[in-house]
């Protein structure tokens, strides 16, 4: 998805740069859960800000953005949702 989104605000003349980070290694699955949740709800926090910004902003490219993102959102918040669960279980 990241990479959809590169070509969506290419195709409307922007300009992008897509940065991988190193992520760190876990020895216990309950520390990895937990990054993936803390992860995953960064990323929804993320996507809640982009779309806010992007409806500050008139035309179709705007309506194009946002409707990406709360695509987006959607996934990424169930996903969330699910490492949250897991995270309980493993509580």
């Amino acid at each position: 998805s990241i990479r959809e989104f590169s070509s969506l605000i290419h195709g409307i003349g922007g300009k992008t740069c897509i940065e991988s980070k190193a992520h760190p290694t876990f020895t216990k699955a309950m520390d990895a859960v937990k990054y993936a949740y803390e992860m995953t709800t960064e990323a929804v926090q993320n996507y809640m800000t982009r779309i806010a910004m992007a409806e500050k902003n008139n035309g179709v490219e705007s309506k194009q953005i946002i409707l990406f993102l709360e695509k987006e959102f959607s996934k990424t918040k169930a996903i969330a949702d699910n490492w949250k669960i897991i995270l309980e279980g493993l509580n």
